[in-house]
């Protein structure tokens, strides 16, 4: 079975799970919702950004810039699982590590680059991490999905330790916009935050659908 044995930051703090939608945004990209994870990470003060590892072991199959996922890497698994194979991939970096060129071969855990804020869809420092299946003749798996193939990368990973942040219980068991007493106050107040800065970049009141 394939699995995720290291995280891609240092501290892991979900931002936005996979399949979340909250103001509709990407509906408009053809998408049933976010697809991949998102990550905290902190602006960039000095001449790089946190550093992003390997989750697994595998080959560089792109490293460099690309429509809304800005600077990115993709590695894909080199053993096979059953007949398939996956891809991971890191989105919004402010620029590859050196280990990252091109058909080169890394470990889990090797750093692969910086994070950042590059690309189109994105408001602010994170990584967005998407993880895909595809066969032995490189055919994307599971394509019509409502992802485009995406998988949520959650149950991949071989310590989930970090599930249990609050950050991801709030989008979870306390997201509930028509009665703010189900969640804590201080999610409340983020999410307010959150709406309103959504809604000067959108120009328009985000929906929760």
């Amino acid at each position: 079975m394939f699995q995720l044995t290291k995280n891609p930051l240092d501290n892991i703090v979900i931002t936005q799970p996979f399949g979340a939608n909250w103001a509709n945004f990407y509906k408009d990209l053809g998408l049933k919702g976010h697809n991949g994870i998102d990550l905290r990470t902190h602006p960039r003060t000095g001449d790089y950004g946190d550093n992003v590892y390997a989750m697994h072991d595998g080959v560089v199959k792109w490293a460099g810039e690309y429509a809304g996922y800005g600077i990115n890497v993709q590695l894909e698994t080199i053993k096979d699982y059953g007949g398939l194979k996956y891809q991971t991939l890191y989105a919004h970096l402010q620029a590859p590590s050196g280990n990252c060129a091109v058909g080169q071969t890394i470990e889990a855990g090797t750093l692969i680059g910086y994070s950042d804020n590059t690309g189109k869809y994105t408001t602010a420092d994170h990584l967005h991490i998407s993880l895909y299946e595809i066969d032995l003749r490189n055919v994307r798996q599971h394509y019509d999905n409502g992802y485009y193939g995406a998988l949520d990368p959650a149950p991949f990973f071989e310590d989930r330790g970090w599930s249990l942040l609050p950050v991801e219980k709030r989008y979870g068991r306390f997201y509930n916009p028509l009665n703010p007493k189900d969640r804590p106050w201080s999610a409340f107040v983020s999410e307010k935050r959150v709406a309103l800065s959504l809604t000067r970049y959108l120009r328009r009141v985000p929906s929760n659908n």
